[in-house]
């Protein structure tokens, strides 16, 4: 009982940590830590539905929250330096550390992406599939001037939902159009029809 009250306070400080006016400044390492604690409470057997489904609420919070920076990494010619107007905010001793910035948003996606394969069980799938369609929503077209993001949209997510549109289960197939739509909507300049 305590355990999962502690994973339940943890769940609450991840998106409380990411979303505070100092949550830009984590590092990399600092948010893929915080997504991969997510996803792995998320995995727990002996946790409760409630519990599962806040993990997989918080995961959303996580991706949404982190790629709502898109369009600001890419105007920061340098996205690893503290900007000024915030610097005074933070102490003299944090301001050298790097905030996160496009490795980690790399990271995320192409794990997002690898929950996507056809050989991932129907639940990995919707959960991946539904995350991505947040990424997509929340980037828009800020996505497609990142271009390691699009390299990865072009690779195994395209190849991944073409697999999924052959599905028989609604919900995958609904959620594949879905993220489509949204991928066109957000980098169609950098996609073929085939």
């Amino acid at each position: 009982e305590k355990k999962f009250i502690l994973l339940f306070k943890l769940l609450e400080l991840t998106v409380c940590c990411l979303r505070s006016e100092v949550g830009r400044f984590l590092s990399d390492a600092s948010v893929w830590d915080l997504f991969q604690t997510c996803f792995r409470i998320k995995l727990l057997e002996d946790i409760s539905e409630t519990l599962r489904h806040t993990a997989e609420n918080t995961l959303a919070h996580v991706v949404l929250t982190i790629f709502r920076r898109a369009e600001e990494l890419y105007l920061e010619p340098d996205n690893s330096d503290v900007a000024e107007s915030s610097a005074e905010d933070v102490p003299a001793c944090d301001r050298q550390h790097k905030k996160y910035g496009v490795p980690v948003l790399c990271k995320v996606l192409s794990f997002l992406i690898s929950l996507t394969s056809p050989k991932e069980h129907e639940d990995t799938r919707i959960l991946g599939l539904s995350l991505i369609n947040i990424v997509l929503e929340m980037g828009g077209e800020a996505l497609a001037m990142v271009q390691p993001l699009v390299e990865l949209m072009q690779a195994d997510l395209c190849k991944f939902l073409l697999q999924n549109s052959q599905t028989n289960d609604l919900t995958i197939l609904s959620l594949t159009l879905r993220v489509v739509y949204n991928l066109f909507n957000s980098i169609k300049m950098h996609l073929k029809v085939q």
